[in-house]
């Protein structure tokens, strides 16, 4: 049902049944939309109160539903700050967490795997988590991960991602789209960061012209993510790129933009058997292990390639994938793409850590 509802709301289903769901979800999104703009107008009148968080803050976030590279793009402004020597504490809403792991979810496992030395706090309410994180721990900035919609707490850099290969959806708000406020909302951004936009190369010129009807004035800075390196799940053997060239793989995911993780698997020479899409923060099953695995047995496969993202979740199969291929996690990381605007990005980061 997720999947059909899902093709109905990117318009990919253009049948009579869709067309009377479409109606339907037209109404739904108009009471969406009136709820997010009453609740604005209460923050800006400040009858909701916004809250300071004791230390400068920088938010990640986004207007639409799904992934749009959030996650790395919070690790890459991580890494810098430990770099500068300035402590960050990374608040997380921890969205479609698994109680088998103390409710976090993958994009949470993930930082807290490769961020070890910065504390992730997770809950919903993200002023409550920051005065806990303070008087448990010194941290001199706060990353607040998909903290564009948290008009609770006050922001001192608002960073607003776009994904470049699905940016606006169909410009329609949720349910009926994929946004979760209209695009014009981008205005209250300070930076506009665009990522994979070596693939989505194609709308890169409608991105830049819509923000300007929009009257956008934030800074634009353009990303990749670039694959670094394959890793075994289980042995974290670091093997190069070039190693799928040529071969037959089969690949899977539960990510929320899987065509763009397929796409790189295909850009770096591989054949891919069959690729096993997920929905977005799945929890695998060994029943899904199965299914993978059944498929490689009948088809054959050098390899079986899967995001890192996924990977956290993965733990607990190691005896299962014995007897089959190895098991390799495809390592990203965010890259800009023209150092002038590396340079811009950075300096407002400085500017804040040094308060």
């Amino acid at each position: 049902m997720h999947d059909y509802l899902y093709s109905v709301i990117t318009d990919q289903r253009r049948d009579l049944g869709a067309a009377f769901i479409k109606v339907l979800l037209l109404g739904f999104s108009f009471v969406y939309g009136l709820g997010v703009a009453v609740v604005k107008a209460l923050y800006s009148l400040r009858i909701f109160p916004c809250h300071s968080l004791g230390r400068p803050v920088i938010s990640v976030g986004n207007i639409t539903w799904g992934g749009v590279g959030k996650t790395p793009l919070v690790e890459w402004i991580a890494r810098y700050l430990k770099e500068t020597d300035v402590q960050p504490i990374i608040l997380a809403r921890g969205y479609k967490a698994s109680e088998r792991q103390d409710s976090k979810n993958d994009e949470v496992m993930l930082l807290q795997e490769n961020l070890p030395d910065v504390p992730v706090v997770v809950g919903k309410d993200r002023v409550q988590k920051a005065q806990e994180a303070l008087a448990h721990q010194d941290g001199r900035i706060f990353l607040l991960d998909d903290g564009f919609q948290q008009w609770r707490v006050k922001r001192d850099l608002d960073i607003v991602v776009i994904d470049a290969t699905n940016p606006f959806g169909n410009h329609r708000l949720i349910p009926r789209g994929i946004l979760r406020e209209p695009v014009n909302s981008i205005k209250r951004a300070n930076l506009v960061v665009i990522t994979k936009t070596d693939i989505g190369q194609a709308n890169l010129d409608e991105i830049y012209r819509i923000l300007k009807k929009k009257k956008v004035t934030a800074a634009v800075i353009e990303t990749i993510h670039q694959p670094v390196c394959f890793q075994d799940l289980y042995t974290k053997e670091k093997l190069d790129l070039s190693v799928i060239k040529n071969q037959t793989v089969h690949s899977f995911c539960g990510i929320g933009d899987p065509d763009s993780f397929e796409e790189t698997v295909r850009s770096l020479g591989a054949h891919i058997e069959k690729n096993f899409i997920f929905r977005n923060h799945h929890w695998y099953t060994e029943e899904d292990m199965r299914q993978v695995a059944e498929s490689i047995t009948s088809r054959g496969s050098a390899f079986v390639i899967t995001t890192a993202k996924d990977a956290v979740k993965l733990k607990d199969y190691k005896d299962f994938w014995k007897d089959y291929p190895k098991v390799l996690v495809l390592k990203m990381q965010i890259r800009m793409v023209k150092d002038n605007e590396k340079e811009n990005f950075c300096n407002r980061i400085n500017h804040l850590s040094q308060r």
